[in-house]
């Protein structure tokens, strides 16, 4: 069985009107990595807690993040990066979240990933701190996951949205796939294949966040 993300062509109606007032939620997330680029991406999530992929990086100008073997930004280069992206979406993220295996790693004794982040931001003197999610298992996070793709055929209303720019979001949740139990009387049973799995752990992690619309107090 493969994890199919639904394309939704564009915003429109209740969602473009929730998005001009600016009533989502916006979840940055990132999964870092040494020596390739980090993934990451951002997410909407709506008052009726849709969520909805609105951008991501790599981005369109730059090969798929599979095709990139060596990447070698410095924190402050992806900070500027991500201030710029959430200038272009119109409003800074309301929520962010990091992988927390490797993201609360010590670089050789030194800071961990997300205590760099949090430094890059303070010297663009824009704020980026990083919290973890829960640290679920893999077969609790896809799902978590799953609960949000729905299940159009059996009547199981989707909640979990790609724009179509989101090329490396929908590759990994194409090409990133896991193995069901047929027999029904041990329940799932999933054995993760360890391969696109950086932006298919986005969503995952957003899942295991909590996928919610967190509704502003004025």
């Amino acid at each position: 069985t493969r994890i199919v993300g639904h394309e939704m062509p564009v915003l429109e109606g209740y969602y473009r009107e929730c998005w001009d007032k600016k009533l989502y939620t916006l979840y940055n997330c990132i999964d870092p990595h040494d020596r390739k680029p980090f993934a990451i991406a951002w997410f909407a999530v709506f008052p009726n807690e849709d969520v909805v992929g609105v951008a991501e990086w790599p981005d369109e100008s730059m090969p798929m993040f599979h095709k990139i073997k060596n990447w070698s930004w410095s924190p402050r280069e992806y900070a500027e990066m991500i201030h710029a992206t959430e200038l272009a979406i119109g409003k800074p993220a309301d929520v962010r979240v990091m992988d927390p295996y490797f993201g609360n790693a010590p670089k050789t004794n030194g800071p961990t990933t997300a205590q760099l982040m949090k430094t890059a931001g303070e010297e663009i003197k824009y704020p980026l701190r990083y919290a973890f999610p829960p640290a679920l298992s893999l077969q609790v996070g896809h799902l978590k996951v799953k609960m949000l793709l729905g299940n159009p055929a059996a009547g199981i209303r989707p909640k979990f949205f790609l724009l179509p720019h989101l090329r490396n979001s929908k590759f990994a949740m194409t090409h990133y796939g896991y193995k069901e139990n047929t027999d029904k009387s041990k329940g799932l049973s999933e054995e993760p294949e360890l391969v696109h799995k950086d932006f298919a752990d986005l969503p995952r992690f957003v899942a295991a966040r909590g996928a919610r619309y967190l509704k502003k107090i004025l």
